[in-house]
């Protein structure tokens, strides 16, 4: 079976000036049941070390979301955390990243996507990436690459996300 883009949905650039100590949710159309979600969480705190505790929907158990840890991207805070779950059930139609830490979050950016036909069960072939920072476009050497990356079967989905860290 093909793997077929479903839905995206990316928040707007949300600056908040509450310390991360609850919740950061994207609200999207009803997931299929059987589809697989994909997405990423950037944010910039300017103090503190932010960890992500879980991730959930609101159609609660059984969808239980793989996370990447929290990797800090530049020395200012600015983080990113990937996340995915196939074979979703119950059709949930908002996605909750839940935080801790002491971080006071300048900026946040969330985004989200469905998609068909990917395998319901072990769908990871390849883990998490490592994400690199790159402060200054204009004066340093591109540093937003991809990894080499062998699947293991033909029309497998390779997801991957990247950040602006200068606001």
């Amino acid at each position: 079976m093909a793997i077929v883009p479903v839905q995206s949905v990316i928040t707007a650039n949300a600056s908040v000036t509450a310390t991360f100590v609850t919740t950061f949710s994207i609200s999207l159309s009803a997931v299929g049941s059987g589809n697989a979600i994909c997405g990423a969480l950037e944010f910039v705190g300017s103090t503190g070390t932010t960890s992500i505790t879980t991730i959930v929907d609101d159609a609660g158990s059984p969808n239980t979301y793989t996370k990447s840890t929290v990797t800090q991207l530049v020395a200012d805070g600015n983080s990113m955390v990937m996340f995915y779950l196939a074979n979703v059930t119950g059709g949930p139609t908002t996605i909750t990243v839940n935080g801790n830490g002491g971080a006071t979050l300048n900026f946040c950016r969330f985004v989200v996507s469905e998609f068909s036909g990917v395998l319901t069960a072990s769908a990871l072939d390849v883990g998490f990436g490592n994400p690199v920072g790159q402060s200054n476009v204009a004066t340093t050497t591109d540093l937003i690459k991809s990894p080499s990356v062998t699947t293991l079967a033909d029309g497998d989905l390779i997801y991957a996300a990247t950040c602006n860290i200068e606001f």
